[in-house]
């Protein structure tokens, strides 16, 4: 979630041609400072938000898809802009992140997180506008057939059975008849 802990692979490599165990305790204990360092962390997209040096935008796509845990740790992200790491301490933001949560309401968000966001509902388009939208992308993959490309861009003619009725793809499909 915040970061991938590089020591295992590093590990492999030091105790390589040991003899013994306390041969490979001796070898751990002279580099364990290295280990619990920045240089062993792989930072993922939150850890590498709060660590910008300039302002980021972070998207946290389908938060109500997340468990109750992961938001109440995003929270405390949220109230203070930092995130501690056992191995290197509490990390500050230098630069505070843009933050954009998106949601499908599969579940209720927590009065909390509702508390801290501004809510902005944005509705499925018409039936006319979705059938406008995909003739365009239907007239762009067509121009983009004609210019020779190695591979072909496609369009699906036909949803699948197994596809949620709800899709707007199977509603145009409906909308305009078999065919």
């Amino acid at each position: 979630m915040l970061y991938t802990h590089l020591l295992r692979d590093k590990l492999q490599d030091i105790l390589a041609g040991t003899g013994s165990l306390g041969e490979a305790a001796d070898r751990i204990a002279a580099e364990e400072d290295v280990f619990f360092s920045e240089r062993f962390l792989l930072p993922r997209p939150l850890l590498r938000a709060i660590q910008a040096e300039k302002p980021m935008l972070l998207l946290i796509d389908e938060i109500d898809r997340a468990d109750a845990e992961f938001e109440a740790f995003f929270l405390g992200i949220l109230s203070d802009f930092q995130i501690s790491v056992p191995e290197l301490g509490t990390l500050t933001a230098k630069q505070r992140p843009a933050v954009v949560l998106t949601s499908n309401n599969t579940r209720e968000l927590s009065e909390a997180l509702k508390r801290r966001s501004l809510y902005v509902f944005i509705d499925y388009p018409s039936v006319e506008t979705e059938l406008r939208i995909v003739r365009r992308a239907v007239e762009a993959v067509h121009k983009l057939r004609g210019l020779g490309l190695k591979k072909n861009p496609s369009v699906q003619r036909d949803p699948g059975l197994g596809e949620n009725p709800g899709d707007p793809e199977r509603r145009i499909h409906r909308a305009e008849g078999p065919g």
